[in-house]
């Protein structure tokens, strides 16, 4: 699961730095910031989510059929978890669909790209996603390969841009985040060469053979929910653009 960023970036932010190509950019942040992760259970949109009894705090994921240990989704009653001898050993409460989830703060270096020349990656199509989730996910894994640490030190995840061009697609945000609670600096010093690591990144999306992402490039068993998700030529596409490079 990736984290999620709320935190609104702005044009004249401190720590802002811009990389110009003509009328596209790419803006650069680095600090620290909330991040939220959320476990929404199964992928079954029909068994999604996890059953919370609220007076005794007994959880279990929805769908989920044991005939010794599972009472929540049988509307049954239940063993308490935290059972004490004052009280009944088994429950019958109320209880309600959840999503569980956390939050932290950690290091985070978001990239705004600006796409110019009338290009769009409107929010919640799928091309969008396609672009997006490679461009975040090579980021990752060439920021890692840089400083030589393991690739699940950095997370990677994109969002619509708080911005009015973000509303239409015009800008997009992609971010990288140490993925240790407070932070490891991983991210701040990925990035203290920009241009670096976008062609660095380039050259990993164009350095491949296959049709569209393989374990040599872009998949790994920590992106494994991804994978349907990641097309290098997509993602070099939109990198190249950007940039303004040549195919």
């Amino acid at each position: 699961t990736q984290a999620k960023l709320n935190a609104p970036f702005k044009e004249g932010d401190a720590g802002g730095h811009t990389l110009t190509f003509g009328d596209r950019s790419l803006t650069i942040w680095t600090k620290k910031e909330e991040l939220f992760l959320t476990n929404r259970g199964a992928e079954d949109l029909e068994n999604r989510g996890f059953i919370y009894c609220l007076p005794c705090g007994r959880i279990e994921p929805k769908g989920w059929h044991d005939e010794q240990r599972s009472y929540l989704n049988n509307r049954a009653a239940h063993p308490k978890p935290f059972p004490n001898s004052r009280e009944q050993p088994n429950c019958n409460g109320f209880t309600q669909l959840v999503s569980l989830g956390t939050k932290f703060i950690s290091d985070v270096s978001l990239f705004r790209l600006r796409l110019g020349d009338s290009v769009v990656l409107r929010p919640g199509t799928q091309l969008a996603k396609i672009c997006l989730t490679t461009v975040a996910q090579t980021l990752a894994i060439v920021a890692a390969d840089m400083l030589e640490i393991d690739r699940s030190n950095i997370g990677a995840e994109f969002r619509v841009a708080q911005t009015d061009r973000g509303k239409t697609g015009a800008e997009v945000d992609v971010y990288l985040y140490d993925t240790t609670s407070g932070g490891a600096g991983f991210v701040k010093a990925a990035v203290a060469d920009p241009q670096l690591l976008l062609s660095k990144a380039v050259d990993l999306l164009d350095g491949c053979s296959c049709d569209s992402s393989c374990y040599k490039c872009l998949r790994s068993y920590d992106n494994r929910f991804l994978h349907q998700d990641l097309d290098r030529d997509l993602g070099a596409a939109l990198l190249k653009h950007v940039m303004g490079l040549k195919d």
